[in-house]
């Protein structure tokens, strides 16, 4: 069949045709008898080569693969004395990180020793500054009493000496100067034109008393001769309630000063009378002297100052009785008023505009309505 048959190329001039094939089988057997024997050599040269090949070639991959297994191996080792020296490292760090957190623990342990040692100081400087402040301020209160004591001191002896004015204007009052010993007031008492005598005033405003002002006081008197020597206290001796003499000095309390004052001074000018109009006679001035000093003169004095006292007590009683009444009936006249203006407004509610008005219990505008309406 020709679909079966073979066609070549003409190497010269490219022309096709086509071979039988008988003549295909003819080639065929000619050409494999003739390189059969070649076939057979170059199978052998091919498998001489491919062993070869193969023995140079496994020779070669064993040498690489040896190669590669003692790369492997070094690098491994490497790696092992890495990780060796990288354990090693990780130790010193963990032992440096335990010795550094042992000696930070130390550190802070020793700083909290040192604040707390500088807080201790600062509590201990600061517990101090404060028991000096309170010293301070203990002081500053001692002496802001002690001065306001003796500011209300002064005050006092400012008012005795303006009563004193007041009451005996032909006196002669002085007040000596601060810082100059001796009494803190000098009286000299004047009768009309006549100096009959001088009384001095020592004032005290303190809470308890010293008996150290009575000699002080008389050696004022002696210095400045006078004839009466007066203490005015708000704390008395236990002995004294209002007034009394202790000594030849005269003490008092401040309410009854100016009393005490114008018993003294009167009896100072009955004495300076007699002097006068026994002048010249020693003896009788000797007797009027002995009179003022006598037991008898000081109880006369303390009687009438007491009966003063008394009087004085009573009417001051007697004011705190009254008022008291006059409360008493002002509270029962706005009980009875109230009652009635109830009293009159419930029936004013119940009668009406036909109840009487009282003008006491009605507004003056009501009242001046009423009467428009009238």
């Amino acid at each position: 069949m020709p679909g079966n048959d073979t066609k070549i190329t003409c190497p010269n001039c490219s022309h096709e045709f086509e071979l039988s094939e008988a003549i295909v089988s003819q080639l065929k057997e000619e050409l494999e008898k003739k390189y059969k024997f070649n076939i057979q050599e170059e199978k052998k040269k091919i498998r001489d080569s491919l062993e070869k090949e193969l023995a140079r070639s496994y020779s070669d991959s064993m040498t690489e693969l040896r190669e590669q297994i003692q790369e492997k191996e070094e690098k491994l080792s490497e790696f092992t004395e890495n990780e060796k020296a990288l354990r090693k490292r990780v130790r010193e760090i963990e032992k440096k990180g335990k010795e550094m957190e042992l000696e930070i623990e130390r550190q802070v342990d020793a700083a909290r020793e040192k604040i707390a040692e500088e807080q201790k100081t600062k509590t201990l400087e600061k517990d101090k500054k404060i028991d000096d402040l309170m010293k301070q301020i203990d002081e500053l209160k001692r002496k802001a009493e002690q001065g306001s004591m003796q500011l209300q001191g002064e005050v006092m002896e400012l008012d005795l000496q303006s009563q004193l004015q007041i009451r005996f204007p032909y006196d002669e009052i002085v007040e000596v100067p601060k810082g100059v010993e001796g009494a803190d007031i000098i009286q000299t008492v004047n009768n009309f034109s006549t100096c009959c005598g001088t009384i001095i005033w020592e004032v005290k405003n303190t809470k308890n008393w010293s008996d150290k002002w009575i000699d002080k006081l008389k050696e004022d008197q002696r210095e400045k001769k006078a004839e009466i020597a007066i203490i005015v206290s708000r704390a008395l001796p236990s002995t004294i309630k209002t007034c009394g003499n202790i000594n030849g000095i005269w003490v008092c309390n401040y309410p009854i000063s100016i009393e005490i004052a114008e018993i003294l001074r009167s009896n100072l000018i009955n004495v300076s009378n007699a002097l006068v109009s026994q002048e010249g006679k020693d003896e009788k001035m000797e007797a009027v002297y002995n009179y003022l000093s006598s037991p008898a003169f000081k109880y006369k004095v303390e009687a009438i100052i007491e009966a003063f006292s008394s009087m004085k007590f009573d009417l001051d009683k007697e004011k705190v009785a009254v008022q008291k009444l006059w409360d008493k009936r002002e509270t029962q006249l706005k009980r009875v008023l109230k009652n009635t203006a109830g009293m009159y407004g419930d029936l004013e509610g119940i009668i009406g505009n036909t109840l009487p008005k009282i003008e006491a219990l009605e507004l003056e505008g009501e009242i001046a309505d009423g009467e428009k309406e009238e």
